[in-house]
């Protein structure tokens, strides 16, 4: 038996609780938030973490993920974009939907000027896929 470096029993006797929740217990609506000089801004999120399901294999399909955002009032608070991708680890969705619906989702809540979504799937059966989705004007 394989002794854990993390004392777990002891992180949960001192805080009296589990300290793990499972993602569906996260909330996974994107919230915008406001910010300070609207306009005066471009934002580029980037991240590794993205997985879904192909839907018709059952295997993860892994992303790199890009997200720019030239925003008029608001920008995605982080941690709920943190949580809305991670939502998508279970879900069947094919690249070329997957990129549209993360990119609606942002543009409903955050109604930037400009917004871009990239995907790069990790190699699968020797084919590389890019899909990408943008809508409004980049903004100079």
């Amino acid at each position: 038996m394989t002794q854990s470096i993390t004392d777990l029993d002891g992180i949960k006797a001192a805080t009296g609780v589990g300290f793990r929740k499972h993602m569906e217990d996260y909330p996974t609506e994107i919230i915008a938030i406001p910010i300070a000089r609207p306009g005066q801004i471009k934002a580029t999120y980037k991240t590794h973490e993205l997985v879904a399901v192909c839907p018709l294999t059952g295997l993860p399909d892994i992303y790199y993920c890009e997200i720019e955002i030239h925003p008029r009032m608001t920008v995605p608070e982080l941690k709920t974009l943190k949580f809305y991708l991670s939502s998508f680890r279970n879900v069947g969705v094919l690249h070329e939907d997957l990129v549209v619906q993360i990119g609606e989702a942002i543009n409903e809540k955050c109604d930037p000027h400009y917004l871009r979504v990239f995907l790069d799937t990790n190699i699968r059966g020797g084919i590389s896929t890019e899909t990408k989705w943008e809508t409004g004007i980049p903004q100079r």
